[in-house]
């Protein structure tokens, strides 16, 4: 008889360790069979760990999670964008599409209202910078608009990508403004050699 903790022969590799990754942070603070049951049932409901980690406190309380594993996830959410910032800093980001797409939705999920991410990547097709703006600072704070092109020097850049939340992935007057910005600073729009963003296409814009 197979072991009922077993995935599926079928089960997607990368559902399996986003379980085993859920698992091994939520251990820290319950029993490791209470914390693996509740991976389990997260990764199946939710989804990914991109989007177990980027859903609302009243999904993940719905879910099962409490207060303290809530902080957790957050907690968790920073780590992982660090490490795969990391990674895919020194190591170029079509060497790898599945971390560039992790990274992509993580930090996807952590933009609030307003707020968008600068992708900077440079010649070697690494990512040297990602600078996130918000609208309310358009006028008055770094590195929005006027600070862009200062940015792109300092991190080398060569193209860039624009990340934001909005509806259908249409461009806000303030999307649009950055990327001419971008434009206008040297950069080229940038275009992975694997398309690793394809399932955020629509989200996801290099002008």
């Amino acid at each position: 008889m197979r072991d009922r903790r077993s995935p599926p022969p079928h089960q997607d590799t990368g559902l399996v360790i986003d379980t085993e990754v859920l698992t091994s942070a939520l251990s820290v603070i319950m029993s490791a069979s209470i914390a693996g049951e509740l991976a389990r049932r997260a990764i199946r409901d939710i989804g990914s760990l991109p989007a177990v980690l980027g859903s609302s406190d009243r999904r993940l309380t719905k879910a099962g999670f409490g207060k303290t594993a809530i902080i957790m996830l957050r907690t968790l959410s920073v780590e992982m964008r660090r490490s795969l910032a990391t990674a895919l800093r020194h190591d170029g980001v079509d060497r790898d599409g599945s971390v560039f797409r992790e990274y992509v939705a993580l930090s996807r999920a952590a933009l609030n209202p307003g707020e968008a991410i600068l992708f900077l990547f440079d010649k070697c097709q690494a990512l040297s910078a990602d600078i996130v703006c918000r609208s309310r600072d358009g006028h008055r704070d770094m590195p929005v608009f006027t600070e862009i092109a200062s940015q792109a020097r300092a991190a080398r850049a060569r193209s860039f990508m624009l990340l934001h939340r909005s509806p259908a992935g249409a461009l806000t007057p303030f999307h649009s403004r950055l990327a001419m910005c971008c434009v206008a600073a040297g950069l080229a729009p940038y275009v992975p050699e694997t398309a690793p963003v394809a399932p955020w296409s629509s989200e996801v814009s290099g002008v």
